[in-house]
C-alpha cells in the first residue's frame, strides 16, 4: 500500500473527509500511475534498444559511429504528477513509473534475443530493423491512446465526480501553503523566478551526474558484458539481472522516501520544493534539460578504444555519482537552514498584527508556510 499523507490538524479533514481522500487517491492511482508507467517503459525501451541494436550489427549495416547521436516525456510526467499528488505522495508514484526504465532494460535484452533469433542473413529485414519496427509500432499505438486518455488537471478529469475534483484541488492547495492550484495561465515571471533560484541549478548538476552514469550504463551495458568474453546472444540475456536489481531498488527507495517524509538522501526534492505549479513546471524543465546533457557525456565515455575493460568510462561514471552525492548533502544543509528561518518567521508573524499582509506577499515556495522537503 502507498502511504497517504493527510494534514490531520486542518479543520477540513474530518474522519469522513479522510475516508473520501483515501478513496480518491486509489481512484487516481488506478487511472494515472499504470498508464504513465507504460509510457515511460516504452520510452526507455526505445532508448536502450540502441545498445542492443549495436550488437545486432546496426553500426555495420548503416555505417554509424558511436559519438554521432544522442522527448519531452520525462519533464511532462514529473510535472503531471505534481498536479495530482501532494509532495509526500509523489515519490512512491514516481518510483513505480520510473521502474519502467529498469524493466525495459531487463526485458529489452530478452526481447532482442527473441527477435534476432528469428532472422538470418537471408531475411528481408535485419535483426535491428525488426527491433525498431516492433518497439516503435507499440509505442505509436499507446501514444495515440494516451492523447485521449490523459486529463490535463484534476478539475478537468471527467472520470472524477464534481466533489472529487473539488477535493483534489483543495488538498493540493493546502499542501502548497495556500497557493492557487487552479491557476494554469503562463506568466513569464516564473521564468525569471526559476533563473534566480539556486535550487534549480544544484538539482540540474545533481541530475547531470546521475544521468551520465545511468545513460552510459543503459547505452553500453550490452557492449560491456560482451567485453567479458560472452558472445552477442549471451550478452543480450545477461543484461537483464542488473536492471531487475535496479527495479527493486527504485521501488524500495521511493516508497521509503514517502513513508519517512525524507527526500535529500534519496535524491528526490525539486518538485517538492518549487511552488506554485507553473514555477515547478519551468524549474523541472530546466533541471531535466540541463541534466540530460549527461546523455551527451555518457555517449562519449565508453570508447571502442577502451575495449574490453572500459576503465576510463567506469572512473568517469563513478566520479559523476560521487559529485551528485556531495551536491545532495550541500542542498540538504541549505534547505534545513532555510526551514529554520521560516519557522522563526512564522513565530514572528503570529505575534504581529500584519499577519494577513505577510501571508499575501509570497505565495510561492518562499512563503513561511511552505516548508521545504529535506
Amino acid at each position: 500500500n502507498i502511504r497517504i499523507n493527510i494534514f490531520i490538524m486542518d479543520p477540513i479533514y474530518s474522519d469522513e473527509m479522510r475516508e473520501k481522500e483515501i478513496k480518491l487517491l486509489r481512484k487516481i492511482d488506478l487511472k494515472i500511475v499504470p498508464f504513465l508507467f507504460l509510457l515511460y517503459l516504452l520510452s526507455f525501451l526505445d532508448r536502450v534498444n540502441i545498445g542492443n541494436a549495436k550488437l545486432a550489427n546496426i553500426e555495420r549495416d548503416l555505417g554509424l559511429v558511436g559519438r554521432a547521436f544522442e522527448a519531452g516525456l520525462v519533464p511532462g510526467i514529473v510535472y503531471y504528477i505534481t498536479m495530482w499528488y501532494k509532495r509526500f505522495e509523489q515519490s512512491s508514484r514516481m518510483g513505480i513509473i520510473l521502474s519502467g526504465a529498469s524493466i525495459a532494460g531487463a526485458f529489452s535484452g530478452l526481447l532482442t534475443y527473441a527477435i534476432v533469433s528469428l532472422t538470418n542473413d537471408n531475411s528481408p529485414l535485419k535483426g535491428w530493423q525488426l527491433i525498431f519496427l516492433i518497439d516503435g509500432l507499440v509505442t505509436i499505438i499507446v501514444a495515440i491512446f494516451a492523447f485521449f486518455h490523459i486529463a490535463d488537471y484534476p478539475e478537468k478529469a471527467k472520470w472524477l465526480r464534481k466533489e472529487e475534483r473539488s477535493l483534489s484541488v483543495l488538498r493540493l492547495k493546502h499542501d502548497a501553503g495556500g497557493v492557487d492550484y487552479q491557476k494554469h495561465t503562463f506568466d513569464k515571471v516564473y521564468i525569471l523566478e526559476c533563473l534566480k533560484d539556486w535550487k534549480v541549478y544544484i538539482s540540474m548538476l545533481i541530475l547531470l551526474g546521475i544521468n551520465t552514469a545511468v545513460y552510459s550504463f543503459a547505452f553500453f551495458v550490452p557492449s560491456i558484458v560482451n567485453g567479458f568474453g560472452f558472445n552477442e546472444v549471451i550478452s543480450q540475456l545477461l543484461v537483464a539481472p542488473p536492471f531487475c536489481l535496479g527495479c527493486i531498488s527504485i521501488l524500495t527507495v521511493s516508497a521509503l522516501s514517502d513513508r519517512i517524509n525524507v527526500r535529500g538522501p534519496f535524491v528526490m526534492s525539486l518538485t517538492n520544493n518549487l511552488s506554485p505549479p507553473l514555477k515547478c513546471n519551468i524549474g523541472v524543465a530546466m533541471m531535466i534539460s540541463g541534466g540530460n546533457m549527461g546523455g551527451l557525456i555518457a555517449a562519449q565515455i565508453y570508447r571502442s578504444a577502451d575495449y574490453p575493460n572500459y576503465v576510463p568510462g567506469h572512473v568517469i561514471a563513478s566520479g559523476c555519482l560521487l559529485a551528485a552525492i556531495c551536491l545532495c548533502a550541500i542542498q540538504y544543509g541549505i534547505l534545513n537552514r532555510l526551514n529554520e528561518q521560516k519557522k522563526e518567521k512564522s513565530i514572528k508573524i503570529k505575534a504581529s498584527s500584519y499577519a494577513d499582509d505577510e501571508d499575501k506577499k509570497e505565495l510561492d515556495d518562499r512563503n513561511h508556510k511552505f516548508i521545504y522537503s529535506l
